[in-house]
Formats: C-alpha cells, sequence, structure tokens
C-alpha cells in the first residue's frame, strides 16, 4: 500500500516504483537534495501516488542536530525514550502492526 523512504534520494524512490501496488504510494520523508528528480516512472503500476513531506527546511533540520547532540552527549535526552519498539528484519510484519498502537512514536527494524 505504501512505501516509506526516510533517506530521499532519488535511486531510492526509483527502487520503490516495482514494490508499490496499483494505487498505492511512495511516501519520501527525507529531503530530496536535488533540484530535480528524474521518475522512471516505467517501473511502477500504472497508477500510484509520490508524496514529498520535505519539511522541516534543510536549515531548521541541520540547526537543531547540534542541540540534539549535545542533549544526548549530557545524558539529558536518550534516543530510547523515543523507541516504542525493536524488532528483528524477519518480525516487519509484528513492528509494523508495532507503529499502529496507541503511543507509538518510533519503531526500529533491525538488519
Amino acid at each position: 500500500d505504501a512505501i516509506i523512504d526516510a533517506v530521499g534520494h532519488p535511486k531510492i524512490v526509483n527502487s520503490a516504483l516495482p514494490l508499490v501496488k496499483m494505487a498505492g504510494a511512495i511516501c519520501v520523508y527525507g529531503v530530496i537534495a536535488d533540484s530535480s528528480i528524474t521518475l522512471e516512472k516505467h517501473l511502477g503500476p500504472l497508477n500510484f501516488n509520490l508524496l514529498l513531506h520535505q519539511w522541516p527546511t534543510r536549515t531548521y533540520e541541520a540547526g537543531a542536530h547540534e542541540p540534539i547532540c549535545q542533549l544526548i552527549q549530557a545524558g539529558k535526552l536518550a534516543a530510547k525514550d523515543f523507541i516504542t519498539g525493536s524488532f528483528p528484519l524477519d518480525d516487519f510484519e509484528k513492528a509494523f502492526a508495532a507503529t499502529r498502537q496507541p503511543g507509538a512514536v518510533k519503531t526500529m527494524l533491525i538488519f
């Protein structure tokens, strides 16, 4: 139904095309650095949605990195507080189900 790309690289978007179902969606959360991308639409179904969610802007996102790293180094912020589930890749169905639970923040797949 949906493929989520959290990187924003055109190669990843194009590699997702054969995997998306008819009328499904490729959802790009990662900011695409290139000013334009070539979409190899022939690799996908006749109808699909391509959704680009590129907010916050690069400036805001980049500006948050240093303060967040300082909070982590100071022991005031822990990644474990945001990971509400961790699953081996073979349990991807359980991981996906966990994302639908109330209180789910981040679900991690371990490769």
